[in-house]
């Protein structure tokens, strides 16, 4: 590793000569000096006394004399009068720094600059004062590691504050202990902005200081090259000195520190701390790595390999008594009070109110699980209110791109290119015309200890959906998106051969009034192929993504720990494309369509969890028939006589509903792998050819085990399938060619869908026509209603998914204008 990291040629000269006396700089040692500025006034500010001071700047208690409150003043070092481009940089990183909204993030109240003689000029900027000192105090009170849930606690208050800002285009450049406050243990971070502008070409003092903090910066930010990856590593260098004591690099001068943060290895964490379980070491050592492309994607994933690998919840939070405005005044100035263990409590059943942003109080993967229990929604109020809980390319596997577009012209369908741009208005042109099986579930149980809770089922009062947080991390087509089992967290899948990870619950700011952007994933995946509709999905205990991508690969991704390779799936016996997936509710298996050209038999393979080289069991059926519908991909077989293209478990993992291209949906019987069923789809106005679509669409009732709403081609159907009985046909008054999507409310009232060809979500009041009397079901019911309205542009191309959140208060979709939104559906 050392080779590898050797200062590149001439960097060493190049630092010498900016950087002259860096050689024979110590370190500074603390004085008791009470500054210059005793009593003076800077502004409408007088200063009280100095609270800390460091290379850049000095930090002040100071009392404001207009609002009459005390507030934390720092004094930046003083420029020449005459330079006006830093006091330009200078205001406009303190208006951006301004601009951060987090509960985790100590605002700005105000800046200024100040002349203090003929040439020179001080800035500085004001922020409310925080008695409870800084992390750096409380890690040199511990004089050691601190316990593990107390480190967590503040890791995650600080991973949530970085990853917004980095989702707002701000990079910190001085991530540390000591700019990290603290208000009992509620953490603020602070001092956005000012390591970018003391390293400014303009600055007048020209020292290691003004570059950040050589204890804690990334080998590639020494160089000069600042960037998100960097705050992650310092970052990662924080989490090391918590679980140890002590920081990872520290030589005899800040020079020589640099000189190891490119060249050399850390000590391992355990040798300082041996109760450190090794599988958090690794998941600490990811963060240090010197390449910034082998770090996290975002301090939320280290966060969460962490606390995976640790096996252990952050603590509950003791959030400040007063409001951000307000001064601190304690009656309690003692140190912050850690708990000795982490507290279960998760959260109440039903307290899923006004949206909140996640603070400290709630673990992100409980560990207890129960059908009544909530892990509330994703969001929180902003602090300090007290803190409330939240709920490598390659070719397709079957045909070329050339070879499809030429069936295309030779057929006169419509591309999928033309259905994922098209918008609600355009003119769509449509061209119409028994292996026994013995589940796992028997003998490997899912674990003992599940992963998630399940929220309680909304929504309360359902609303037309408000567009809350766009993730805009795709370059291709999002194809299908899937909440995780307790509602925190969204992954997505595109054409861009991607999967992604959001934690919505850290992201979405309730104080807005406008739709937010999230550009950085949690954690981001890059598969060989396109993941396409229906071909994504959980694991029933939230802790693995399972992909599959048109070829005979099926991918399981370990979502929250620190190992970022998928495990591959696959049957070297077989050229099979397996172009949908779907994991079993009560197992550790899951089941995939299996599809070949010319396919002449209907066959489920299903995989158990571990066994990567064959599937366990097949279901198989020689029902065919005449394609009715053809998926507009170069993956699924065109115009086979017996394709499946869709698959869905039933929620107690008894039944499998598969969906054909000939208009027919065989229900297999998970138990023996026989067909229970077969239902037949009333034919749609068709002519000669297949009518095109982007794929098929099932969804089982979360409430009543026996409805099923189908999808047939530009109608919903909803089944009983005890009675094999259609009960409703539901469509939209638009003029769309095709189902996209279902999703059914948690609470079973409502079916929301999407169509190609609109930017729109349907939503049918399934509740309401199923107590209605004297509906055909064969007549269409429309929707109840549809967001957004006409005049609203949140996506600009069709939607490809939707799903609902498992509290029922959001519902998130994919488009293929390559983001996907996220909306709130519940004013209750």
């Amino acid at each position: 590793m050392v080779e590898r990291w050797a200062l590149p040629g001439g960097w060493l000269q190049r630092y010498k000569r900016q950087y002259p006396d860096m050689e024979s700089v110590r370190y500074p040692v603390n004085t008791d000096s009470s500054g210059a500025w005793h009593n003076k006034m800077l502004g409408r500010y007088r200063l009280l006394h100095m609270l800390g001071k460091g290379g850049m700047g000095e930090v002040w208690l100071a009392e404001d004399t207009q609002l009459l409150r005390q507030v934390a003043i720092k004094v930046l070092p003083g420029v020449l009068a005459a330079d006006s481009r830093y006091l330009e940089d200078f205001a406009r990183e303190a208006r951006a720094a301004a601009a951060l909204e987090h509960p985790h993030i100590l605002p700005v109240h105000d800046f200024g600059e100040q002349q203090i003689g003929d040439n020179e000029v001080v800035t500085f900027l004001v922020t409310p004062y925080m008695s409870g000192g800084s992390l750096r105090e409380r890690i040199l009170a511990a004089q050691g590691p601190l316990l593990p849930a107390e480190v967590m606690g503040y890791l995650r208050q600080a991973a949530q504050a970085i990853d917004y800002a980095h989702s707002q285009s701000m990079l910190h450049r001085d991530i540390k202990p000591a700019n990290m406050l603290l208000e009992r243990s509620w953490l603020f971070l602070a001092d956005f902005g000012i390591a970018k502008l003391l390293t400014g070409a303009t600055q007048r003092t020209r020292t290691y200081a003004g570059s950040g903090t050589p204890e804690y910066m990334a080998p590639e930010q020494v160089r000069g090259k600042a960037e998100a990856a960097s705050d992650r590593y310092s970052f990662a260098v924080t989490a090391y000195q918590l679980v140890t004591g002590r920081v990872p690099f520290k030589g005899e001068t800040p020079y020589s520190t640099l000189i190891m943060q490119m060249t050399e290895e850390p000590a391992s964490p355990r040798s300082l701390n041996p109760d450190l379980p090794e599988a958090a070491e690794r998941a600490i050592l990811w963060g240090l790595a010197k390449d910034p492309a082998d770090r996290p994607e975002s301090c939320m994933a280290l966060v969460h390999a962490l606390e995976h690998d640790w096996q252990i919840q952050p603590l509950p939070q003791l959030d400040p008594q007063a409001t951000l405005l307000a001064s601190y005044n304690r009656s309690d100035a003692s140190p912050p009070v850690h708990p000795l263990t982490p507290s279960s409590t998760i959260g109440t059943p039903g307290t899923l109110g006004t949206p909140v942003l996640q603070s400290p109080t709630t673990p992100p993967l409980p560990a207890t699980h129960s059908s009544m229990t909530t892990i509330p929604s994703a969001h929180a109020l902003s602090a300090p209110e007290t803190p409330r809980p939240y709920a490598s390319d390659a070719p397709t596997a079957l045909s070329s791109a050339s070879a499809r577009q030429t069936e295309e012209r030779q057929r006169g369908t419509i591309s999928r290119r033309a259905l994922l741009a098209g918008a609600a208005t355009a003119a769509v042109t449509v061209a119409v015309g028994g292996t026994a099986l013995y589940l796992r579930a028997h003998s490997t149980p899912t674990p003992s200890t599940p992963y998630v809770s399940r929220p309680a089922p909304g929504p309360k009062q359902f609303i037309a959906g408000v567009p809350l947080l766009s993730l805009v991390g795709h370059t291709q087509p999002v194809r299908v998106a899937r909440w995780h089992p307790d509602g925190r967290y969204l992954a997505t899948g595109g054409e861009d051969d991607s999967v992604m990870l959001w934690d919505i619950g850290g992201s979405i700011q309730p104080s807005s009034h406008s739709i937010q952007s999230l550009s950085a994933p949690l954690r981001r995946w890059k598969l060989p192929e396109n993941v396409l509709a229906n071909s994504l999905c959980w694991s029933a205990d939230g802790r693995t993504l399972a992909a599959a991508t048109g070829s005979n690969h099926i991918y399981l991704i370990s979502a929250f720990t620190s190992n970022s390779t998928p495990s591959v799936y696959q049957d070297a016996s077989s050229t099979s494309a397996y172009t949908a997936i779907a994991w079993s509710p009560v197992a550790n298996s899951f089941a995939t369509p299996n599809n070949v050209q010319k396919q002449t038999k209907q066959v489920v393979d299903i995989w158990q969890v571990g066994h990567t080289t064959a599937p366990e069991h097949m279901l198989t059926s020689n029902a065919t028939g005449t394609a009715r519908t053809a998926i507009i991909d170069v993956i699924h077989p065109s115009n086979a006589t017996a394709p499946l293209n869709a698959i869905s478990w039933s929620n107690d993992g008894s039944l499998l509903a598969t969906h054909t291209n000939f208009g027919t949906v065989p229900i297999w019987q998970a138990a023996t792998g026989t067909i229970k069923e077969t239902i037949s789809l009333p034919l749609r106005p068709t002519k000669d050819h297949p009518y095109d679509v982007l794929n098929e669409c099932l969804a089982w009732s979360p409430v009543k085990a026996n409805l099923l709403a189908v999808s047939n081609i530009d109608v919903a159907t909803l089944w009983d399938i005890q009675q094999n009985k259609q009960l409703l046909t539901l469509n939209s008054t638009d003029p769309v060619p095709a189902l996209t999507g279902l999703a059914w409310s948690p609470n079973g009232s409502y079916l929301a869908g999407s169509y190609a060809g609109s930017p729109r979500i349907y939503v049918w009041d399934i509740q309401k026509l199923l107590a209605s009397t004297g509906i055909n079901q064969t007549t269409p019911q429309s929707q109840k209603l549809f967001f957004p309205q006409s005049g609203m542009h949140v996506h600009t191309a069709t939607i490809t998914d939707v799903v609902w959140s498992p509290d029922g208060r959001y519902i998130a979709t994919a488009s293929g204008d390559t983001t996907s939104v996220v909306w709130k559906v519940d004013g209750g």
